[in-house]
């Protein structure tokens, strides 16, 4: 293997750590287990975000049932009153890794995206982000806390 080739291992390696950060999360009672869950940019908790940011997230779970389609869904929760984020898809099987229809017991790893807008005002809150199944069940559901400045 040639050196520069390693050298652009380690950099890809190093950026990567960096930027996606597997982070603590709280799966949202009575919902199925998920394996893992990155949010880039995000290095430390509260995850910080600017406006203009554009998010990524990465969830990986095993499928709980069958499902033809898939729909996501992302909320802010204040005062324990949860707020829909608007969301640039939230067909989960459109732009997201996930070809559906989806099999039960098959491990999938969702990517989705969200914009930090700069109407949203600035504020500390916990996320919901949720994937349901088509027939409107919780195929995964995380809480996670994030700060939303300028």
């Amino acid at each position: 293997m040639s050196l520069s080739l390693v050298c652009a291992l380690v950099v890809v390696g190093v950026l990567a750590t960096c930027f996606c950060e597997p982070i603590n999360f709280k799966k949202c009672d009575g919902t199925p287990d998920i394996k893992s869950v990155d949010i880039s940019p995000c290095t430390a908790q509260p995850c910080k975000f600017h406006h203009g940011m554009n998010v990524t997230v990465s969830v990986t779970f095993i499928a709980a049932k069958n499902s033809v389609g898939l729909t996501a869904e992302i909320y802010g929760i204040l005062s324990g009153i949860p707020i829909k984020f608007r969301m640039p898809n939230p067909n989960g099987c459109q732009s997201s890794n996930i070809t559906c229809p989806i099999k039960s017991g098959d491990q999938y790893t969702y990517s989705g995206l969200f914009n930090v807008l700069p109407t949203y005002p600035n504020i500390r809150l916990t996320v919901k982000w949720d994937l349901k199944a088509d027939d409107n069940s919780y195929l995964f559901c995380f809480l996670f806390p994030m700060e939303i400045d300028t």
